[in-house]
């Protein structure tokens, strides 16, 4: 749970503040405990938050259990525990770093001792302990400041033990607590004495004790798990962060395309080739800065030129794989590139502009067109310009259609075209450009009297030729060079499809074919340059459908428009207003090319003297 009313921003940098419960007062010294997550990102400031609860609350469950009585500290199990492996832990690491300086007698146990075993009486020993454990909260207050209070007040003598040495006041449970502790610092002191003269003395020394050999097994399992700890964090590789990264993506609240995950996942394998590394916590500083510099290069050396966003690109992909191995993986270096400066003057793009009726005369009285009407394979390059001069839909929604998509609307009784990102069976198959894009467009009666209703129909009776010219072609593959080398590719079709015959290429999409057709065979080989401007390509029907709505009805309100033709705008009138159906019929069938249609409507006619829209 995300504790945010512990979280406040102040200039613009977020605070915690953490309430002590009015039992502890006393012993923390404070009612609000403030301090500042040193960053002024919210989401940042969220995963830092939640850490500092968890360390805020294991705190609070810890002081909880000390009591407090006529300023005395009693300790719980717990604590009694924690002191006595600390003392363990620290023996332990003292005699096996440094036997060489034990064996020369540099380093003696004079220097390390606690308490004297054999010398020292209870009530000396006891007050050593009591500064031990000052000194131990100290310690722990590097993980947790709040210890420091409790340590200070100790040193201060604002609050005590409660002395096992004091008859009157103890009661009995707690002179048992404070007999077992001293009782055993008096075993591990006798401990560290004996191990240290076997060094010196060069003699083996076995430990009879088992209560201490049961403490220094527990040490030991706490090395041997923060040395694999330890080496779970050298071993840190950028694959194994990508990975969990991009599970997330794909299943996240907000689901990022194949596509997009793919050109990230090229990028990374890219930038850690460059690198030379693979392992995220070898990455230094001076690695990063080298790094940079080298995709600035790859505009010369390089064969693909490179610009200010695609370098951004790679770099924006880095630091978030860096900083998900930071917020997930505990990462303790970053290394982040800045990205580069924006350029202050952008080359100007030329807009896309409609067809001119002359040039939607030349397209469709193209003999190289007109002949696809009647060829099974090409006939998709034939209906699909025509669809989208008559619907203003884009090539990739046209070429996605089902054949389901195609139906009688019962409301207004005309044929429509429905365009969704979903199958008959509800199963999400299809990819649009934006949400908007979803919507039913009304099929204009031209289209309908160039006979594609009869061309829907005859498709849909073919089920099973379909299925058989699927499953023959599907087995067809082709040699495709790349920089890898030579692959095998596979076509894939699907039989559901209006235009079945077009081929899926990557990401379901199977537009291609017919754009680089209509784009370069089309319009730039049988047109001539004077004709239309250099920057037309298929996309300039939706410009032409559109300026036809517009100049046909004068003063219709612009969410009309946009929702006939599926455009995503930051207007919120879109979220307020639906036009209906009838009224998105009547903006469809207003749409007239007069001197277009004079000249081509005898040659986009379908053939009486053919029996069948098509030859199979």
């Amino acid at each position: 749970m995300k504790r945010t009313y512990r979280l406040y921003l102040r200039n613009g940098m977020y605070y915690v503040r953490f309430a002590v419960p009015k039992s502890i007062i006393s012993l923390v010294g404070k009612r609000i405990i403030r301090y500042s997550l040193g960053t002024r990102d919210f989401n940042k400031a969220l995963i830092q938050l939640n850490i500092e609860s968890a360390a805020f609350d294991g705190f609070i469950e810890g002081i909880e259990q000390m009591r407090i009585e006529k300023d005395k500290l009693y300790l719980s199990d717990n604590d009694l525990q924690a002191f006595i492996l600390a003392r363990m832990e620290e023996v332990y690491t003292l005699y096996t770093r440094n036997r060489l300086g034990i064996k020369l007698q540099k380093f003696g146990y004079d220097k390390v001792k606690w308490i004297d075993a054999d010398n020292d009486d209870r009530k000396t020993a006891w007050s050593k302990i009591e500064n031990r454990y000052a000194k131990y909260l100290l310690n722990e207050a590097k993980h947790n400041s709040q210890f420091a209070d409790i340590a200070n007040k100790l040193n201060t003598g604002e609050i005590h033990f409660a002395s096992i040495t004091s008859k009157n006041e103890e009661n009995q449970e707690h002179k048992q607590w404070g007999d077992h502790l001293y009782r055993v610092l008096r075993r591990i002191e006798y401990h560290t004495q004996q191990m240290f003269d076997s060094i010196v003395n060069n003699q083996p020394y076995t430990e009879q004790d088992g209560y201490i050999n049961d403490l220094i097994e527990t040490v030991r399992n706490r090395k041997n798990s923060k040395l694999v700890k330890a080496q779970t964090e050298i071993e840190l590789d950028w694959k194994v962060v990508w990975k969990d990264l991009r599970k997330s993506k794909e299943t996240g609240r907000k689901t990022v395309k194949p596509k997009t995950l793919d050109t990230m996942d090229t990028r990374l394998n890219k930038i850690f080739s460059i690198l030379g590394k693979s392992n995220l916590h070898q990455i230094t500083d001076e690695d990063a800065k080298n790094l940079r510099k080298q995709l600035l290069e790859m505009k010369k050396t390089d064969g693909k030129f490179y610009g200010e966003r695609a370098l951004n690109g790679y770099i924006s992909h880095y630091n978030e794989i860096i900083n998900y191995a930071v917020d997930n993986f505990k990462l303790k270096e970053c290394h982040l590139l800045k990205f580069l400066p924006k350029k202050e003057i952008k080359k100007e793009e030329k807009p896309r502009i409609p067809f001119t009726e002359q040039v939607l005369i030349k397209i469709f009285s193209n003999k190289d067109y007109l002949k696809k009407r009647y060829n099974f394979a090409d006939c998709p390059k034939f209906w699909i310009p025509l669809i989208a001069l008559y619907s203003g839909a884009r090539l990739s929604e046209i070429s996605q259609l089902k054949i389901s998509d195609v139906f009688k609307d019962t409301n207004i009784g005309k044929y429509c075209l429905k365009i969704t990102t979903l199958d008959e069976k509800g199963n999400q198959v299809k990819d649009l450009k934006t949400k908007n894009a979803k919507r039913i467009v009304p099929i204009h009666p031209k289209l309908i009297e160039y006979g594609f209703i009869d061309f829907w129909k005859q498709i849909k009776k073919m089920s099973a030729h379909r299925h058989e010219w699927c499953e023959i072609h599907s087995k067809k593959t082709k040699k495709v060079n790349t920089k890898e080398g030579s692959k095998i590719y596979h076509y894939e079709y699907d039989e559901t499809n209006l235009f079945f015959t077009l081929n899926i290429v990557k990401y379901g999409k199977n537009s291609g074919k017919v754009s680089k057709w209509f784009n370069n065979l089309l319009i730039r080989d049988n047109l001539k340059k004077t004709d239309l401007d250099e920057e037309q390509v298929f996309h300039c029907f939706r410009h032409t459908f559109a300026s036809a709505i517009y100049n046909k009805n004068k003063g219709l309100s612009y969410i009309d428009i946009e929702k006939t033709m599926g455009w995503a705008t930051e207007s919120m009138t879109k979220v307020y207003i639906h036009p209906t159906l009838e009224k998105i019929k009547d903006i469809v069938y207003s749409v007239s090319y007069p001197k277009f249609e004079r000249k081509v409507n005898t040659l986009l006619l379908p053939d009486k003297n053919k029996s069948k829209v098509f030859d199979k």
